[in-house]
């Protein structure tokens, strides 16, 4: 899993998210302040690096691929 720092926030991809609001809703204890559909990826944006990281503990608990 790898993650981004885009500009001063921290990012990461979902690929093949699926259903966005499944998505969102995993990660939403994590407080996303951005998303962005993109043709293959959510890409969602956090305040923090803890938050992006905590982020991708819950989306690898759920069998998604985070990059």
């Amino acid at each position: 899993m790898s993650k981004a720092c885009l500009g001063k926030w921290p990012a990461v991809d979902v690929a093949h998210a699926g259903d966005h609001d499944l998505t969102l809703a995993i990660v939403d204890d994590f407080g996303p302040t951005a998303v962005e559909a993109r043709r293959t990826h959510l890409r969602l944006f956090f305040a923090t690096a803890t938050a992006r990281d905590g982020a991708c503990a819950a989306l690898a608990a759920a069998s998604y691929r985070a990059e």
